[in-house]
């Protein structure tokens, strides 16, 4: 699938990197999950986790503006979402099952199963950023519970695209049984989307049942829109789009897939309309005449081999 071509960069970065849909002051009211996750498992008494989880979030937005970061989204839990995660729970919970997470950024999905009985041994992180591993023991304060001495594996820095012998994910090859990637594949053009989905592929173990969960930012009119930050474009799936684009490494991988996908309002989606915002830091991504605002969704998926 051809992608639109989208050469022009906003001058102002700044205004698009503290722009309201990449960025809130205050953090919102957490999850249940992820209230239960800090008190619990991280021992953060109630009254500290706002002040905790913002001095975390300004750590990490420092080093890289994700707007995952920026709006505090990182703690919106995306395997608790899945239709599928209290069978995940149970596959997981079995020793030998291995679990990674894509773009892990503070690890949060990794300790989440960690608090449900997920055996350190099963779960394995990866993420380009090494700064963020460390910012996310610090988040949880379980550097040696989770890490080296705990079991859990952090990978870092790990570029899906490395497919060296020296890369950290080639011990990985063919031996994932469940792979989550949240707020990752919609960072890529078309073109990057398939490459990782045949990176997927490659790391999950090739039997039936091996499946790739997760969630990212979705349009309903799927296509090209601008890289704010960096030029160039990433793609915007719909449920569609996602299945063919599985179609299509299918055929060029010998592999077959049954892909469930959804698209729903999301966070992003239910701040403009509650705002009445249509322009943000002055200038709007375009595809097609098409505002990337208007038909922003959350599209969440689950891809199993059959």
């Amino acid at each position: 699938m051809a992608e639109n071509t989208i050469k022009t960069i906003p001058k102002d970065l700044e205004a698009i990197i503290k722009a309201p849909h990449r960025y809130l002051e205050n953090p919102p009211p957490l999850s249940p999950e992820a209230q239960k996750l800090l008190v619990e498992y991280s021992g953060i008494p109630p009254d500290q986790v706002e002040a905790h989880i913002r001095k975390i979030r300004d750590e990490a937005f420092a080093i890289h503006p994700y707007p995952c970061l920026g709006t505090f989204l990182f703690l919106s839990l995306s395997l608790p979402s899945l239709p599928s995660y209290p069978s995940l729970l149970t596959t997981l919970r079995v020793p030998g099952t291995n679990f990674l997470d894509l773009g892990t950024c503070l690890g949060q999905e990794l300790r989440l199963l960690a608090s449900e009985g997920v055996p350190l041994s099963n779960l394995h992180g990866a993420e380009l950023q090494p700064a963020f591993v460390q910012i996310g023991y610090d988040l949880f304060r379980d550097g040696a519970k989770f890490g080296t001495e705990g079991g859990g594996t952090m990978l870092s820095p790990a570029d899906i695209f490395d497919e060296s012998d020296e890369a950290p994910l080639k011990g990985l090859e063919g031996k994932m049984d469940v792979i989550h990637a949240g707020s990752f594949f919609h960072l890529f053009d078309y073109a990057g989307n398939v490459a990782v989905a045949k990176r997927v592929v490659q790391l999950l173990r090739p039997v039936k049942g091996s499946v790739l969960v997760g969630r990212q930012v979705g349009n309903v009119w799927a296509g090209a829109y601008l890289n704010e930050l960096k030029g160039g474009s990433r793609f915007r799936h719909d449920a569609v789009t996602w299945g063919k684009m599985w179609e299509e490494v299918g055929r060029e991988t010998v592999s077959e897939w049954r892909v469930e996908a959804e698209m729903e309002m999301g966070p992003e989606k239910e701040w403009e309309e509650k705002e009445g915002k249509k322009e943000w830091g002055g200038e709007e991504r375009r595809m097609g005449g098409k505002m990337e605002s208007e038909g922003r969704r959350k599209l969440t998926f689950c891809v199993t081999r059959v």
